[in-house]
C-alpha cells in the first residue's frame, strides 16, 4: 500500500490562539494507486494519445484524487439530511415551445459516416 503524508491543521478553541497540527501517525493517508493499464484504458475510452511520461504522472495524480474521494466516502454521512438543491429553487423549467431546428439533412452534412439518415460511430463498449 502507497502512503502520503498530509499537515492537518486546526482550528483552535475559543479558549486558545495557537492552532495545533497532527502528526504521525494520524497524518498518513493511504493512496489507491492506479495502475498503467488503468490509465491506458481510460485514456483509449477518452482517444487520448498519452506518453509513456504522461501516463506516470497521470498515474500518480488520477491516484491521489481517488484517495482524496476515498476520504469522502468514509465521512459519518447517516445522519445528515440529503441536499438536492442549494438554490431553493423548484420547478425552474422553460416552457415547451416548438422552434424550428436543423433538417436531418443539414444535421447530417458534416458527419464523417452516415448510414439510412443516422450518425455511424464506433462502439463505446466494444473492443477493438
Amino acid at each position: 500500500m502507497f502512503y502520503q503524508l498530509v499537515q492537518l491543521t486546526i482550528s483552535p478553541p475559543a479558549k486558545s490562539s495557537k492552532p495545533f497540527s497532527l502528526s504521525y501517525p494520524y497524518d498518513i493517508i493511504p493512496l489507491m494507486k492506479l495502475t498503467l493499464e488503468q490509465v491506458k484504458k481510460v485514456a483509449k475510452l477518452a482517444k487520448l494519445n498519452l506518453s509513456e511520461s504522461e501516463l506516470a504522472k497521470y498515474s500518480e495524480q488520477l491516484s491521489k484524487i481517488l484517495s482524496y474521494i476515498d476520504q469522502l466516502n468514509k465521512v459519518e454521512t447517516s445522519k445528515i439530511d440529503p441536499t438536492y438543491n442549494v438554490t431553493g429553487l423548484s420547478n425552474a423549467f422553460s416552457p415547451d415551445e416548438i422552434r424550428p431546428s436543423l433538417t436531418q439533412k443539414a444535421a447530417l452534412f458534416n458527419a464523417p459516416q452516415q448510414d439510412k439518415g443516422f450518425f455511424v460511430t464506433k462502439g463505446v463498449f466494444q473492443e477493438e
